[in-house]
């Protein structure tokens, strides 16, 4: 028996400025062979303010008794619930069509078991959250699951390749080549945080458009702005990197947002416009990546070693001013994207979420970056279609062994990103969350 699952991908991280949405086809002849991955949809959905700030509000409500959801889980799962049911409508995709939710939320205070249980109680698809892996709880950026997927992905039989990973945060993994032994094999693949990213570019991005936009198209506004040179020296000077980045949540604002207005208010201080405020703050983010290839990668493996490519993911690898900047700087180093490779640049990490997602239904075992086999692990809240989806599952491992040592990504990805007034999702009242729905 051959699997044939679509697995959506619901992602939002600790900045909460938006939801990651990916819908993966993932088809395999059998337990041995190639997995088959295509990417049919892609989106990302904004969190505005109105919508954003009234959760921040509700975190500051009392828990409730451990067994009860409280308000601010209420509010966001029905906010995911929206997301799924708008992005299905969008592309015109039925709910009925997708056989599980594959959920990450990063956001402190807020339980994603809980949240799971609204999503599935609102669009009746099975959710599973909270993934384990060798008994400790996992994150798509987490050094485990980044090597796992960057070693499926982008590791090579041949080549000597770095991935930088330029998201809310930078993540690198330097991968050794595999010799054509299949992923996961080499011990020496070395991963680590790196500091800021587009957090702080999406943060100030909002606050010049009032909640309408968090994101530099194609580099427009730091192209049109200038500079200050002397602000990206000091600020990198003061916030040393690597960095493990915070997760939590301070007065119940994201330590990165916090970060991201201290710059902005600089900014104005000083007089910058909000071009040259946007230019700074994505010099700050390439300049950065630039520090850590040449202070950390390079010092963590041998003079003699050659790097043969320095593939570039994540939502800021698409940004011409990063990329320009970066090719400039490293005039003897190979710079692709991960798109270049085969792989939908932005939505690494969402695809790695569906992937998790799969791979707890099925139970089977993954190898990672020590060469250790384990299974992955996690929570499932069973929706309408969970009998036959684990029925069918069960038959199709069969009880094998085999681990994914291929994965070939196919299809043609279509990316979208709804950058508008948040109109996705109507909130008459923040506090009445069943009022919620998606319009």
């Amino acid at each position: 028996m051959s699997l044939d699952l679509k697995v959506f991908a619901l992602k939002s991280g600790s900045s909460l400025d938006r939801i990651d949405c990916a819908l993966v086809h993932y088809t395999q002849h059998s337990a041995d062979s190639s997995l088959h991955t295509e990417l049919l949809r892609y989106h990302e959905i904004p969190i505005p303010p109105l919508i954003r700030n009234p959760f921040l509000a509700l975190l500051g409500i009392g828990r409730p008794p451990d067994d009860d959801i409280s308000p601010a889980e209420i509010y966001l799962g029905k906010i995911f619930s929206s997301a799924v049911k708008w992005f299905c409508k969008t592309h015109h995709f039925s709910t009925n069509k997708v056989d599980l939710v594959s959920l990450a939320s990063e956001t402190a205070s807020v339980s994603s078991l809980r949240l799971a249980r609204v999503i599935a109680a609102h669009t009746s698809v099975t959710t599973v959250t909270d993934f384990m892996i060798s008994g400790k709880r996992v994150r798509t950026t987490d050094d485990s699951f980044t090597t796992l997927i960057d070693s499926i992905f982008i590791q090579h039989e041949s080549k000597f390749r770095i991935c930088i990973n330029i998201g809310e945060t930078t993540h690198a993994s330097s991968l050794p080549p595999n010799g054509g032994h299949g992923h996961g094999r080499d011990a020496g693949i070395r991963t680590w945080d790196c500091g800021p990213a587009s957090t702080v570019v999406n943060t100030a991005m909002l606050s010049y458009t009032n909640g309408i936009s968090d994101t530099d198209t194609d580099g427009v506004w730091g192209a049109r702005g200038n500079i200050n040179y002397g602000l990206v020296k000091s600020f990198l000077h003061d916030n040393q990197y690597p960095t493990t980045p915070s997760h939590k949540f301070n007065d119940n604002i994201p330590p990165q947002d916090l970060k991201a207005q201290a710059l902005i208010e600089h900014c104005v201080f000083v007089g910058m416009n909000k071009y040259d405020t946007i230019a700074t703050l994505t010099r700050i983010t390439s300049q950065n990546i630039i520090n850590q290839y040449r202070q950390v990668l390079i010092r963590c493996m041998p003079q003699t070693q050659h790097i043969d490519e320095v593939v570039l993911c994540g939502r800021g690898a698409t940004n011409p001013n990063i990329l320009s900047h970066l090719q400039s700087e490293l005039p003897g180093t190979h710079i692709k994207t991960l798109e270049d490779i085969g792989v939908p640049t932005v939505s690494k990490q969402t695809i790695t979420l569906a992937y998790l997602g799969l791979e707890a239904i099925l139970r089977r075992s993954v190898r990672i970056s020590s060469g250790e086999e384990t299974k992955i692990h996690a929570k499932i809240v069973p929706g309408e279609g969970w009998s036959a989806m684990a029925e069918k599952s069960a038959e199709f491992g069969g009880g094998s062994s085999a681990v994914v040592t291929k994965m070939i990504v196919g299809g043609k990805s279509k990316e979208g990103r709804q950058l508008s007034d948040g109109k996705w999702i109507s909130l008459e009242s923040p506090e009445a969350s069943d009022k919620i729905s998606f319009g």
